[in-house]
């Protein structure tokens, strides 16, 4: 499938979104891989993280104050997306699967406000680290509530086995644990403040951005609880992916 060497008409947020434009969009910042963006899934579809991609590379390399979240042809937005040519995008990007060799973890992006918990004498470090798909979701997020005006707190991310257990075997307080988690897949976060006005507001701007809410499960309900399980495939496998990364950089 080719993709072309440029888009016909607008991109993002309000534009026409073409398909083929968006298709070739989402190539070129997965190519020029722009830090702090993230892996994006080329779908030709314009969605949240796709639109946040586009004001990130506006923020970062275009040194926009006010982001607009498209981008027109041969617009500053475009120029420095193609900077080298866009004739050096590959015909197969448009089924290119990520690098191999992407960490399985990694950071938010250094441009979103948050907080981490400071861990009590009896509890785990907080590691605010995620999978690619989980931070780049989380990313666009924070970012939606950093422009409400609200700074969320990370009280749990990412635990290694022993600090799912730890939590378990009641760690977690009367609402002990699961004994496999989506934490230890790097694909949960808890956020702090479920009695807060604000909570109101994180719920909704976390369900939108398709994170399962704890304070909607069956069973045993957990309120600070959001976790990737609709976008993160099997979980044994997603947990063996992240618990493989956090091993091989912290011996």
């Amino acid at each position: 499938m080719s993709v072309g060497s440029g888009i016909k008409a607008s991109v993002g947020r309000g534009g026409a979104n073409i398909p083929t434009d968006v298709l070739f969009i989402q190539n070129l910042i997965n190519q020029r891989l722009l830090t702090p963006l993230r892996w994006l899934v080329v779908d030709g579809r314009c969605g949240p993280l796709t639109i946040f991609a586009i004001e990130e590379i506006q923020r970062v390399q275009a040194g926009m104050k006010h982001p607009s979240g498209i981008v027109v042809p041969d617009s500053p937005t475009f120029r420095v997306l193609t900077a080298g040519g866009a004739e050096s995008i590959s015909p197969r990007a448009a089924t290119m699967e990520p690098p191999a060799n992407r960490p399985a973890l990694v950071p938010l992006s250094s441009s979103i406000r948050y907080t981490v918990a400071t861990p009590g004498p009896n509890t785990p470090e907080v590691h605010a680290v995620f999978s690619p798909a989980t931070a780049s979701r989380l990313d666009a997020a924070f970012a939606e509530l950093n422009k409400l005006g609200i700074v969320p707190q990370v009280n749990s991310a990412f635990r290694t086995p022993e600090e799912q257990a730890f939590m378990q075997c009641g760690g977690s307080g009367s609402n002990p644990a699961a004994k496999v988690s989506w934490h230890e897949a790097g694909a949960a976060v808890d956020i702090n403040g479920t009695t807060s006005p604000q909570f109101r507001t994180i719920k909704t701007v976390m369900k939108k951005h398709r994170f399962k809410w704890g304070g909607e499960f069956h069973s045993k309900k957990d309120p600070p609880h959001f976790d990737g399980r609709l976008f993160s495939g099997d979980l044994k496998d997603a947990v063996r992916k992240a618990q493989a990364s956090w091993n091989s950089t912290n011996k």
